[in-house]
C-alpha cells in the first residue's frame, strides 16, 4: 500500500478567467434585461386592453343615450301624428333612427364584452369572467420634457441597458481570447507515505510549474479576429439601438403631443354638437323643426362624442407608448385637459 495525497492550484492566468468571469457576467445581466423588456411589453399590452375596455364602456354609455333620445323623438313624433300637427313619414322616420340606435347598441355591448376578454387574456387569466372597472380616462396632462424623456430613457430602456451589456460581454471576450496567448502558472504539492513496511520510503514535493497547451497560434489568431468581428457586430448593434431608442421616444412624444392639442378641438366641438342637438329637440318638441333636422343634429352630436373620447383614448394610449418607450413612468400634473 502506497498512501499517496496531492494537490494543484492555479496561481495565475494572465487574467484569463478573470476576463471569462466578467463576459459571463455582462451576459447574464444582459438576460435579465431582456427579460425587463418583456416585462414593459405586457405592462404596455395591460394598460391598452385595459383603457379599450374603458372607452367601451363609455361608447356603450353613449349608444345608450342616443337610443334614449330617439325614443323620446318617436314618442313626440307618434303625440304630433295622432293630432294631425305632423305625417306619418316623422313616426316611420323616429321608429327607424330608433331601430338603428339599438342595433347600434347591440353592437356597443358586444364590443365591451371583448374588450373585456381581450383584458383577461393580457393580464393572462382568460378565465376571468368579469372586470371591475375602477378607473376612467385620464383627463390630466403629462408633464413631459423631450430632452429629459431622452436621457431617461437611455439611463432607463431595458432594450438599450441589454444591447450594451452584449457589447461589454464582448469586450471581454476579445480579452480573454487574446490572453489565450499567454501561459498558466501553477503549484503543486504531494506527500507520498511508503506503507507498512519498516524501510518503507516516504517523502513530499512541491514547487510552481508552466503550462502553456495551445501551440496551434494560427487557430488563436482566427479566434480573435472572431472575437473582434463579434465585438464589433455588438458596437454596431448598440449604436442601432440607441438610435431606434431616439426615433421610439421622438416618435411616441410627438404622438402624445398631438392627441393633447386634438382633445381641445374635439372638446369644443363636442360643446357645440351638443348645444345644436338640444336646440333641434326643443324645436322639433314645439313643432318647429323636422326629424331630418333633428337626426342630423343626433348623428353630428353623437359622432363629436365619440370623437371626442377616441382622442382621449389615444392620449392614453400614447402616454402608455411613451412609458414604454422609455423604460419609465412619466408624471401626471394636477391640470385638467
Amino acid at each position: 500500500y502506497v498512501p499517496n495525497i496531492s494537490a494543484n492550484m492555479l496561481l495565475f492566468d494572465f487574467g484569463k478567467t478573470k476576463a471569462s468571469a466578467d463576459s459571463a457576467k455582462r451576459t447574464y445581466e444582459s438576460s435579465r434585461y431582456d427579460a425587463e423588456t418583456s416585462i414593459e411589453n405586457v405592462i404596455y399590452n395591460v394598460k391598452v386592453a385595459y383603457y379599450n375596455m374603458v372607452f367601451a364602456k363609455i361608447q356603450k354609455s353613449v349608444y345608450e343615450t342616443t337610443v334614449q333620445d330617439y325614443e323620446l323623438q318617436l314618442k313626440q313624433a307618434r303625440a304630433y301624428y295622432d293630432i294631425g300637427k305632423k305625417a306619418k313619414i316623422d313616426v316611420t322616420y323616429a321608429e327607424y333612427n330608433l331601430g338603428k340606435a339599438k342595433l347600434n347598441l347591440i353592437k356597443a355591448k358586444n364590443t365591451l364584452e371583448l374588450a373585456a376578454v381581450q383584458l383577461a387574456n393580457a393580464v393572462g387569466i382568460p378565465e376571468l369572467a368579469e372586470v371591475v372597472l375602477k378607473d376612467g380616462l385620464n383627463t390630466k396632462e403629462y408633464e413631459v420634457n423631450f430632452t429629459d424623456l431622452i436621457q431617461t430613457a437611455e439611463a432607463s430602456r431595458p432594450s438599450l441597458l441589454a444591447a450594451k451589456k452584449r457589447m461589454d460581454a464582448a469586450e471581454l471576450n476579445v480579452r480573454s481570447v487574446k490572453r489565450s496567448f499567454t501561459p498558466d502558472i501553477s503549484g503543486f504539492g504531494q506527500y507520498q507515505y511508503g506503507g507498512r513496511q519498516i524501510d518503507a520510503d516516504y517523502g513530499y514535493a512541491a514547487g510552481v510549474q508552466l503550462q502553456y497547451s495551445n501551440l496551434n497560434l494560427m487557430r488563436l489568431k482566427k479566434q480573435v479576429d472572431e472575437a473582434n468581428a463579434t465585438y464589433k457586430k455588438y458596437v454596431a448593434d448598440y449604436e442601432q439601438e440607441r438610435q431606434n431608442v431616439y426615433l421610439d421616444v421622438k416618435s411616441a412624444y410627438i404622438n402624445l403631443m398631438n392627441s393633447h392639442d386634438s382633445i381641445a378641438v374635439s372638446k369644443l366641438a363636442l360643446q357645440q354638437a351638443k348645444e345644436q342637438q338640444y336646440q333641434a329637440f326643443r324645436r322639433y318638441q314645439v313643432g318647429l323643426g323636422d326629424a331630418i333636422e333633428f337626426k342630423d343634429s343626433e348623428n353630428t352630436y353623437l359622432n363629436a362624442q365619440l370623437d371626442y373620447y377616441s382622442t382621449l383614448l389615444k392620449y392614453n394610449v400614447n402616454a402608455a407608448e411613451l412609458e414604454r418607450v422609455i423604460g419609465d413612468p412619466i408624471k401626471e400634473s394636477d391640470k385638467e385637459l
